[in-house]
């Protein structure tokens, strides 16, 4: 919660009000009049298209304070103002202010894949300790974190995934949310017309090392362990590493698929020599790294190790990452939330190794991939050969040149290309029987859900 006095002081703002306003409690912002609510700061931003600032009569309708650029707006009765220079700085500046009042630790999850499932691992398992507050599904920029941390109340600790697309993204965050412990899940091609290469995308990532004096790190990642040693030579962080090699602090090893095939089992080697058995309920046997993260947390801030565990075994997964579902007698793999090489290169291990009869691969264009898109897209269409995934539906013009590399292969391919998901859904429908295995995945633009809905 927080108040107008609060908002005055993190903003350096002026306050316009016909009654005293001091007593009016906050309890988060918004940034959108449609979907606003009673207790929440309606925060005006002006975009390409639209300015929230034609919508604040609309929004001081609903709640009692917005900010504002523009001095000449009346508040209605029982309503304030605070007038400020930058609404989107002053939205960051109360994040940051929020943030600073509270003497609790915060972890902070960065990476190019797993973040937003690692933070909910993160979040379970520090529940077994904690009050956990955590980032607002993948409110993870420099709109949606401060948006986040404004809702920060009176909880024992918090969670925070942070995003990143250009050079400086997460130093930008961590100015505004200050962590203690950082967690780097992996490093791979993703958002590289923003960063050039990924020399650039690893240095982003890692400015998280000059602000969390804990890092805990995928060992497992060669080339992010290779970064992370050579700056913390200087930076001398307290490092926790995770994953299957023996060089790990946090271990499993025994890693073995469930029966039913959507979870594994895994003896867990703790940093102190403790050992505990393990499984996860959610498929990816990567979900087994993004786990071990979470334990990694919750082992620096002392929890009980057999609550921990208990706790990843509960953790279900999340919307739109793998999920699992069983339809008209075929098995659907969706992974439906975003897309790039490496995130697809796992999903298509798992659809293989999900597999009962054909394997059936529906593959949206990667997106934000720069001058080595085409690159990329055709490796894909390499490994869909090497696997012997049996069909192959490409949607959108970059998966063409990865259906091209598909068909070179000797053996016998069924290769289809779609221009869209809707497209897709056809094709798909008159080829799909019983028994097959179909993997849905692309980048949000190609908006692949459209394939099953």
């Amino acid at each position: 919660m927080f108040t107008v006095d609060d908002i005055v002081k993190a903003t350096g703002g002026k306050v316009l009000s016909n009654e005293p306003s001091k007593e009016m409690r906050l309890s988060g912002t918004s940034i959108d009049s449609r979907t606003l609510k009673a207790d929440e700061l309606f925060v005006p931003l002006k975009g390409n298209n639209v300015d929230g600032h034609d919508f604040i009569e609309t929004a001081l309708g609903k709640t009692c304070c917005c900010l504002s650029l523009r001095e000449h707006i009346k508040p209605p009765k029982g309503t304030a103002i605070v007038f400020v220079d930058d609404t989107l700085k002053a939205l960051q500046s109360l994040g940051a202010y929020i943030r600073a009042k509270r003497n609790i630790p915060v972890i902070a999850v960065t990476g190019t894949n797993g973040k937003t499932t690692t933070k909910e691992f993160t979040f379970q398992v520090l529940s077994t300790g904690y009050s956990v507050f955590k980032t607002m599904g993948n409110f993870n920029n420099h709109i949606g974190l401060p948006m986040s941390l404004s809702k920060l109340n009176d909880e024992t600790a918090a969670v925070l995934e942070m995003g990143a697309s250009v050079p400086g993204d997460i130093e930008f965050l961590c100015n505004i949310a200050h962590p203690d412990i950082g967690i780097v899940t992996n490093l791979g091609a993703a958002h590289l017309e923003g960063f050039g290469d990924m020399e650039s995308l690893r240095r982003t990532k890692l400015e998280l090392m000059d602000f969390a004096s804990v890092l805990i790190v995928n060992g497992d990642d060669n080339y992010l362990m290779e970064e992370v040693l050579r700056r913390n030579a200087a930076l001398n962080r307290e490092l926790i590493t995770y994953g299957f090699g023996n060089h790990c602090m946090m271990r499993a090893d025994n890693v073995e698929a469930l029966p039913d095939g959507t979870g594994f089992s895994a003896r867990v080697v703790f940093p102190d020599g403790d050992i505990k058995a393990m499984v996860t309920n959610i498929p990816g046997v990567f979900n087994v790294h993004n786990a071990l993260s979470a334990l990694s947390a919750g082992f620096k801030l002392g929890l009980n190790k057999d609550n921990m565990i208990a706790a990843v075994s509960e953790f279900s997964g999340v919307p739109m990452r793998l999920e699992i579902e069983k339809r008209d007698g075929m098995l659907l793999i969706k992974d439906l939330y975003n897309s790039n090489p490496a995130s697809t290169k796992a999903a298509v291990e798992e659809l293989c190794r999900l597999k009962d009869k054909r394997t059936v691969a529906v593959l949206g264009d990667m997106l934000e991939l720069g001058t080595e898109s085409e690159k990329f897209h055709r490796e894909i269409g390499q490994l869909l050969s090497a696997k012997g995934v049996d069909v192959f539906i490409a949607v959108g013009p970059l998966m063409l040149l990865a259906c091209e590399e598909y068909l070179k292969s000797a053996d016998t391919r069924d290769a289809y290309i779609a221009d869209n998901a809707v497209t897709a859904a056809g094709i798909l429908n008159t080829l799909v029987t019983s028994g097959d295995t179909v993997l849905i995945k692309g980048s949000r633009g190609l908006k692949m859900e459209g394939v099953i809905s």
